[in-house]
């Protein structure tokens, strides 16, 4: 399985907005992050489990 990240803004990017400048030209003003990873296979133990009224009895 593949993740992608929502692009952030690098530190660089972040430190010239903080000192007032322009960004690097030569550099990009985002990054992407990306993992693998392997399918987990996850079947839940039902037992204890109740199933009940979440809403109070006066509605």
């Amino acid at each position: 399985m593949r993740v992608l990240e929502n692009p952030t803004c690098r530190w660089s990017s972040w430190d010239a907005i903080k000192s007032g400048e322009i960004p690097r030209a030569d550099l990009p003003a985002t990054i992407q992050e990306r993992a693998w990873s392997s399918t987990i296979w996850y079947i839940p133990d039902n037992e204890g489990i109740t199933i009940g009224n979440i809403l109070p009895d006066d509605i």
